[in-house]
């Protein structure tokens, strides 16, 4: 059994126990796994033979990371993470140009929920599975 001598502890520093502290740390984390997966996979695909350019008579053929099709955007490792970035960015520009509808007075909380639901809504979740 081990048992510290007194003062073991005293040369560790703890990091602060604040909880917005912690969520920051796992936030980081996150991203950076999330920009060292996007890395590989963009190396996988541009080192990757059937990805490559093919040379037919007065040009080439060459492969999209991206395909937009009926609406959604289909990826070259069939991840959905480009097509949710991209629903989330045209809401998001969607309720840019509502702002001043949303922020009117005159116009009655109902209507705008309507408005919200109508437009923002559903194009941030057309063709999500739930």
């Amino acid at each position: 059994m081990f048992v510290p001598a007194p003062g073991f502890f005293k040369n560790i520093s703890l990091p602060p126990s604040d909880n917005h502290t912690n969520n920051v740390l796992i936030q980081k984390q996150q991203s950076e796994s999330l920009k060292v997966r996007q890395k590989r996979e963009d190396i996988l695909y541009n080192e990757f033979e059937e990805t490559q350019r093919i040379n037919v008579a007065y040009g080439y053929v060459m492969f999209t990371k991206y395909f937009k099709y009926l609406g959604s955007y289909l990826s070259y490792s069939l991840r959905d993470d480009f097509n949710v970035k991209m629903r989330i960015v045209s809401a998001s520009r969607v309720m840019g140009a509502l702002h001043s509808f949303l922020k009117s007075t005159v116009i009655e909380l109902y209507s705008k929920y309507l408005i919200f639901v109508a437009i923002s809504l559903n194009l941030a979740l057309y063709g999500c599975k739930s």
